[in-house]
């Protein structure tokens, strides 16, 4: 699953994949300058308190969910 952030012409993208022979989930982020962040996480009420959090903070630093999809 990706979302899709925007601010001040810049985009950002958020992503949940499972890594099915790990056992794990990882929340992803591609920056606008291209930097990607990674937290694997092993519990899927864990995954969603922290997307949630990830979430929150970056509508409080001003990003607003995209309207459209464009791929980074």
């Amino acid at each position: 699953m990706t979302w899709a952030f925007e601010r001040n012409g810049e985009r950002l993208r958020c992503t949940i994949a499972k890594d099915d022979a790990a056992g794990l989930y990882r929340l992803s982020v591609r920056w606008p300058d291209g930097s990607d962040t990674f937290e694997d996480i092993d519990h899927p009420t864990v995954l969603i308190e922290r997307s949630v959090q990830l979430m929150d903070s970056f509508r409080r630093d001003g990003w607003l969910v995209s309207s459209t999809r464009r791929e980074a």
